[in-house]
């Protein structure tokens, strides 16, 4: 999804939903609430799309898109309620030669030596499409390294590639999860990707050696968006419990109050489902869920498989993307998900 957005008038539908095994905490200078302290929605003073966080040590550091100022902002809790938003600081204050900037979506994993990869999505240097870079750091917080060149790279005629997110499976292989930005195509649709103008946004997972860097084999698409009902799907985020892999996946336009969190789930191995993922049959999460969010999205859920963060739009705004965490329970006998 992009690191910028223009003035939208949203279509505020309200669709109330139980807040069974979720707590709801608002990221930055802002006091931790629930559903019994909170009726119209939290404020807070950061934009922090994109979120996505890791656990080291007892603490916690999240990482979102550009906001303007630095690359890949960073915010640290040590109980994944109260952040402190580092201000001024960037984890990534060179995306590399290959980029001209344009950060978005970034995922942090520790590989197997005990240090870290930042996955990251940048627009080329040529300006014509944004692809997938990866850099390393020695602690979480970086700043981290870029490699010289883009990790994942397809051409602009089908879109570049967005979104990465690891995975480390219960057997010890790593892969990156991505999408390709198809709404994005050099004169396409963007988010009017319908069904009579629409390119194809998959997502597609890509197995990468110990080191987080080395790609093995070739991508496999295991999702994409239906045409009839939604313009594409982004945000992976993968989890597996029980031999259940949860995908969780926004779609809709991130723009439009139609923007959701949702699910599927496979038994098949993370890279035999083929497309095989069985979609859940309600979003997870989408506008005026419980506190009233607005266009939730971007769900990225924790290596432990319970703690995720998202993000939504502040109230009465539509620039200020607002971090959220809460906890999940992922029922592998069910395959469902509890927020």
């Amino acid at each position: 999804m992009s690191g910028s957005i223009e003035y939208t008038s949203f279509k505020m539908s309200l669709i109330l939903r139980s807040l069974a095994f979720f707590s709801f905490n608002c990221l930055v200078m802002a006091a931790p609430f629930s559903k019994r302290a909170i009726s119209s929605g939290p404020t807070m003073s950061a934009n922090f799309p994109d979120p996505t966080f890791i656990e080291v040590d007892a603490t916690y550091y999240a990482f979102a898109t550009n906001n303007g100022e630095q690359n890949i902002p960073v915010a640290v809790s040590s109980d994944f309620n109260t952040w402190d938003l580092q201000d001024g600081y960037d984890a990534l204050p060179d995306p590399g030669s290959w980029a001209s900037g344009d950060v978005w979506a970034p995922d942090v994993v520790q590989v197997d030596d005990g240090s870290f990869v930042l996955y990251y999505a940048a627009e080329l240097a040529d300006h014509s499409t944004h692809c997938v870079g990866a850099a390393t750091a020695s602690s979480p917080r970086g700043p981290y390294t870029p490699q010289s060149s883009p990790l994942i790279c397809p051409s602009a005629s089908v879109g570049g590639a967005i979104d990465p997110s690891g995975f480390l499976d219960t057997d010890g292989t790593r892969y990156i999860l991505y999408k390709i930005d198809g709404n994005s195509v050099p004169g396409g649709p963007n988010c009017g990707n319908t069904a009579t103008n629409s390119y194809s946004t998959p997502i597609l997972i890509q197995k990468v050696g110990s080191d987080g860097l080395t790609l093995e084999g070739t991508a496999q698409q295991i999702m994409t968006q239906d045409p009839s009902t939604e313009p594409l799907v982004e945000a992976p985020s993968l989890a597996i419990v029980d031999g259940v892999y949860f995908l969780f996946f926004s779609s809709g336009c991130y723009t439009d109050s139609d923007y959701d969190v949702k699910y599927a789930t496979s038994q098949n191995g993370v890279l035999n489902g083929g497309n095989d993922y069985t979609r859940a049959s309600a979003a997870l999460l989408q506008t005026g869920y419980g506190i009233g969010l607005v266009a939730p999205g971007g769900l990225t859920i924790g290596s432990q498989g319970q703690k995720v963060v998202f993000m939504a739009y502040q109230s009465g705004s539509d620039t200020v993307r607002q971090m959220y965490t809460g906890t999940v329970t992922l029922d592998a006998s069910s395959k469902t998900v509890s927020i």
